[in-house]
């Protein structure tokens, strides 16, 4: 078999297209009922499709953001699907960083 020399490859490698699984590996985690109402900088998000919970297979969104007190970042996760929905557009879109906060009316969490 003929050696490849990798230097001569050109193009995209699949790892910037699929990234590795770690997500901010080393920030701090925050649970979501502690943003609500908070105006934070949403830096990054990642959906996880068929999370498996104690309630079945659901997609959750994993979601990179500052404060704005101090230049930490840190993640939340959420399964809410009005979240989940606009959070897939966000990344889609390429909309990072955006200014926003995590609301929740009591029926539904929101993002406004």
């Amino acid at each position: 078999m003929t050696k490849i020399k990798e230097s001569l490859l050109k193009g995209k490698q699949i790892g910037e297209i699929f990234p590795a699984n770690k997500f901010y590996p080393d920030s701090p985690k925050v649970k979501l009922a502690e943003l609500i109402g908070q105006v934070v900088q949403f830096i990054d998000a990642r959906i996880i499709e068929d999370f498996d919970t104690k309630y079945g297979k659901h997609d959750m969104v994993i979601i990179a953001y500052n404060n704005g007190v101090d230049s930490e970042i840190a993640t939340t996760v959420c399964s809410g699907i009005v979240i989940l929905k606009k959070f897939r557009k966000l990344i889609l879109e390429k909309q990072f960083p955006i200014i926003g906060k995590i609301v929740n009316d009591a029926n539904y969490y929101d993002v406004v």
